[in-house]
């Protein structure tokens, strides 16, 4: 009687048993990548999400007739300023910068004057509206109310106002020019370029010293 036969699997091949390992690798390689990606798009939706919500926060209106008044008197006692001890009017444009320049320098406004230091701010903010087109705004977000000179028809604002008084506060050692050209940095990104203008930016290199060769305060 013929005996029976068992046929058995034959054993995997080491070349068999190395490209299922690859196989293998290359699976959960895959699956880490998809992983990554995906909390990454996800950690990049949610951040889009919390600065929508923050942007939805914000509420530009025009100056009230309270505060149009009020800068108007603080334009006043600038100019006044000006004509008495230089006989330099304020312009409403770019020259004003050296008007504001000269009064800090001379030490006409004392660091404690935050009346005088709002005022050189408004009239900063005025060279923005004279030279740039942007409008001075009430804006309001969750931390509160302050005005600023703004892009038309954005959210996005400077506040001369903020800009001058918290340095002042510390010192008179300022450079007007410098700051004006930082708030303009600030804007540059959300500025609308025109198409036809080819001109490469190159970026300029901040002043670190006055004109009397002293260290002025970095921006605050």
């Amino acid at each position: 009687m013929p005996a029976n036969i068992t046929a058995s699997n034959p054993s995997p091949t080491f070349n068999e048993r190395w490209h299922s390992s690859l196989s293998l690798h290359g699976l959960q390689k895959s699956i880490r990548c998809f992983l990554f990606y995906t909390l990454l798009a996800l950690s990049a939706m949610q951040a889009s999400l919390a600065q929508a919500d923050n942007n939805s926060d914000v509420t530009l209106s025009d100056l009230n007739w309270i505060d149009q008044k009020y800068f108007d008197k603080q334009r006043s006692l600038i100019d006044e300023l000006g004509r008495e001890t230089f006989g330099q009017r304020v312009r409403g444009n770019s020259t004003d910068l050296e008007l504001l320049q000269r009064i800090i320098n001379q030490g006409k406004i004392g660091i404690y004057d935050t009346h005088e230091h709002k005022a050189l701010g408004i009239v900063l903010g005025d060279v923005y509206v004279a030279e740039q087109g942007w409008k001075w705004q009430e804006y309001q977000d969750k931390e509160g109310k302050s005005r600023g000179v703004c892009l038309p028809d954005t959210i996005h604002c400077v506040f001369p106002i903020s800009m001058m008084t918290r340095r002042l506060r510390i010192t008179h050692k300022i450079d007007v020019e410098r700051i004006y050209q930082r708030g303009l940095t600030l804007m540059e990104d959300v500025i609308p370029q025109n198409p036809y203008d080819t001109t490469e930016k190159t970026p300029s290199k901040e002043k670190e010293f006055d004109t009397r060769g002293k260290k002025v305060v970095p921006f605050l």
